[in-house]
């Protein structure tokens, strides 16, 4: 209950800080492409349900309209400012709203993309029983066994602390 209050207060404080980024951003794309300002990816989250992250789209023709299917058929080219928005990570600032909705939390465990969770073991569901995040603790952390990505969000939901969120969020 704490993490999702401290996560709705960060996220409520970032859309304040970023709203004028985010407008100008958005009127940035709207006047420099054809497609979609906002893109909708669908994941799976907590219990397992289909939520959709929004994001700014930065590729000039995505497949079809997904941040993740453009990028793992490596057709997609970024448009006139994807790039830096990107590099960056300016794109996902529309996350946010995800956070506030509660489809997504500040830390946890990256949501899953639906075609690869129908390979899961039950033992490997058991990461939906947390709330999806932005932030990923583990991605260079060397305490954390280092098998496969599902052992390490296991592992993340055995051990998470608040230290260990606070942490990751520096």
């Amino acid at each position: 209950m704490l993490k999702r209050f401290i996560d709705i207060i960060i996220a409520i404080v970032g859309l304040i800080l970023f709203f004028p980024l985010l407008l100008f951003i958005f009127f940035l794309l709207k006047i420099s492409t054809k497609s979609s300002i906002i893109i909708k990816d669908k994941r799976i989250g907590k219990n397992q349900k289909l939520i959709y992250l929004y994001r700014f789209n930065i590729y000039e023709d995505p497949c079809d309209g997904g941040y993740a299917q453009s990028v793992s058929k490596k057709i997609a080219t970024f448009n006139r400012y994807g790039k830096i928005l990107h590099f960056f990570g300016m794109d996902g600032l529309p996350l946010l709203f995800n956070v506030l909705k509660g489809d997504l939390s500040l830390v946890g465990p990256p949501p899953e993309l639906p075609r690869f969770v129908r390979f899961y073991t039950a033992d490997q569901k058991e990461v939906f029983s947390i709330r999806p995040g932005l932030w990923w603790p583990y991605k260079e952390d060397l305490t954390c066994p280092k098998k496969n990505k599902l052992s390490w969000e296991n592992h993340y939901k055995k051990h998470k602390t608040k230290q260990k969120n606070l942490k990751t969020t520096k």
